[in-house]
């Protein structure tokens, strides 16, 4: 019988991270879903990697949030103004 979840080894190459918050975070730019249970460890169901690399339910990548700094020495970008 197949495995219901991927085994720890099977994250590690499926995330090429060992650590389970960089697996978390590996997954999660990936669109795969995951639990992390009590332990700190993550439960991933393996019909749901198997689906998101054959393309199925393929959406919009997540986007990471990105931190933008304004400098104060650079000159104001022109904005376009409608009528």
């Amino acid at each position: 019988m197949a495995e219901l979840l991927l085994t720890p080894e099977e994250l590690v190459e499926l995330t090429h991270c060992k650590r389970n918050a960089a697996q978390a975070a590996a997954l999660a730019s990936m669109g795969i879903w995951h639990q992390v249970r009590p332990d700190g460890t993550l439960a991933v169901s393996r019909a749901h990697v198997e689906a998101i690399l054959a393309g199925a339910g393929r959406s919009k990548p997540v986007r990471q949030p990105k931190l933008r700094l304004e400098d104060d020495e650079a000159p104001a970008k022109p904005r376009l103004r409608l009528p």
